[in-house]
């Protein structure tokens, strides 16, 4: 089964500058843990109990970490996309964020939301 990683070039949701982007974002390991109804991931090595002052691998860099095991994996990439592409028209936010302002880009063009939704069909059909 193909696994796509899905952003938009503009997203930088909550980001600690306008270019922090989710993609190549790390969080401290005391921050993350496994989705109880998924497999574990780097939360399995990083997370609150092991390694905590560590950080976790960014998206990217698990995605490539993934395909050098020989998985079927990719980021795609979706110029005019932020943050939540299917969820409207592209906005550019300041958002409150625990102990600070932050940026907060949502949504995409329409012509981005066609884009990737054709690119989904194809795989899905392929």
């Amino acid at each position: 089964m193909p696994l796509r990683a899905v952003f938009g070039t503009l997203d930088n949701y909550a980001g600690a500058t306008p270019t922090d982007w989710r993609w190549t974002r790390k969080v401290p390991c005391r921050l993350n843990m496994a989705d109880f109804e998924g497999p574990p991931g780097n939360a399995a090595r990083c997370n609150a109990a092991r390694n905590a002052s560590s950080l976790t691998e960014s998206p990217a860099e698990w995605v490539a970490r993934l395909r050098g095991q020989g998985a079927d994996i990719d980021i795609w990439f979706y110029e005019g996309g932020a943050h939540g592409i299917f969820t409207g028209p592209l906005h550019f936010l300041t958002i409150d964020w625990p102990g600070r302002p932050a940026p907060a880009t949502i949504g995409a063009t329409e012509e981005a939301r066609q884009r990737l939704l054709r690119d989904m069909l194809a795989v899905l059909r392929a």
